[in-house]
């Protein structure tokens, strides 16, 4: 499974629109995905303009809350980001100040 969480945001942060993001890298392959709306991994052809976040709304303190379950992946490692940045757009900004970010690792045996 995948979680994402997002805690103790500043009271002022908190009801701004922002695009949240999940993005994966399979290490090894070079090979990107992202998540789009309807929560399937999408392989990232290299144009930044062909990617859309899977979510837009207002920024909150998120609990950690599962995004993909019961993911069956092959035997490798796996880098996966996720993140929120403004303004609410569709495009992916990565002005320092305007994102925040958070990253894991996977490793399926």
């Amino acid at each position: 499974d995948v979680a994402v969480a997002m805690m103790n945001l500043p009271a002022a942060y908190i009801g701004v629109g922002v695009d949240w993001w999940l993005v994966g890298l399979v290490n090894g392959s070079g090979k990107w995905y992202y998540m789009n709306r309807a929560m399937s991994f999408i392989e990232f052809d290299g144009n930044l303009s062909n990617i859309a976040p899977a979510y837009q709304g207002a920024l909150m303190n998120l609990s950690p809350y599962t995004v993909v379950n019961n993911l069956v992946l092959p035997a490798g490692v796996y880098t996966v980001w996720f993140g929120v940045d403004y303004p609410m757009d569709g495009v992916l900004h990565l002005t320092p100040g305007y994102y925040l970010v958070s990253q894991a690792t996977i490793t399926v045996e």
